[in-house]
């Protein structure tokens, strides 16, 4: 005996088992998976460091507009070094180098 294959709502036959394919996956694909982790990491800085990037972006701008960029550029230099100084002294004292 054959199997009646009954129109649906639209009038149209259905064929198959009646289910939608599913993926053999079951999750994201590999692109959208290496897509992510991404787009996480850069949402993260965002979060973190925007208003600085942004306060940074305004200076960056204002000193371009009025001719002092190299002094801004300058400044940023002189405090990373700072920085960088500082941390290498902290490192020494705290680790005992002489």
């Amino acid at each position: 005996m054959a199997r009646r294959i009954r129109p649906n709502k639209s009038g149209r036959r259905r064929q198959g088992g009646g289910r939608p394919p599913s993926r053999r996956s079951g999750g994201r694909s590999l692109a959208g998976r290496y897509l992510l982790v991404p787009a996480i990491i850069v949402g993260l800085v965002v979060l973190f460091f925007g208003r600085s990037l942004t306060h940074l972006a305004a200076d960056v701008l204002w000193y371009r507009s009025v001719g002092y960029e190299a002094v801004l550029w300058t400044r940023l230099g002189a405090q990373l070094g700072l920085l960088a100084l500082g941390a290498l002294l902290a490192i020494a004292v705290l680790f005992g180098i002489p």
